[in-house]
């Protein structure tokens, strides 16, 4: 994690001031993953798929958001933004992630990790028999969606 902070303190795109983190000109915060996962947990159970619909769904728009405000370059390859951004989230503890195939003509992608969010759903909650993370399958479809110009659609199947 601090490899990808040295690089973005570097360059002056995070900054800390009044006792603030900025990415940017967002002000960011660091959330302990027990407490995330719990929290989603608890509303999962409590509403189920439709739940997980709306995680998925509001992954999506962070996703397009994202990549709109910190402007990773409409002009670099699908390949490269897709590493770019598994080692962000790398970085961050969201879990390992690599790319298996990326097809930019057809906007067509395999990737392949683990979630720390979805391995922690799985044996500390039993939300489900096999992890899941419907947040980051939104943050991966809503940036590349933007990033292609078309609609595409993110299907976790392990």
């Amino acid at each position: 994690m601090f490899d990808v902070l040295k690089q973005y303190i570097v360059t002056g795109y995070m900054k800390f001031k009044d006792g603030q983190i900025f990415f940017g000109k967002e002000k960011i915060a660091f959330y302990f993953v027990p407490h995330l996962v719990r929290e989603i947990t608890y509303n999962y159970k409590l509403f189920g798929l439709k739940y997980g619909a709306s995680m998925f769904l509001a992954g999506v728009k962070q996703g397009e958001i994202f990549v709109q405000k910190h402007g990773i370059p409409l002009k670099k390859h699908l390949a490269m933004v897709v590493k770019i951004s598994c080692e962000v989230l790398a970085q961050f503890g969201f879990g390992n992630f690599r790319t298996l195939k990326v097809n930019e003509k057809d906007g067509f992608m395999i990737i392949v990790g683990k979630s720390t969010l979805a391995l922690d759903f799985k044996e500390n909650f039993k939300v489900s028999e096999h992890p899941i993370d419907f947040m980051l399958a939104g943050l991966f479809t809503g940036a590349l969606t933007h990033y292609a110009q078309k609609k595409l659609y993110c299907i976790e199947i392990a």
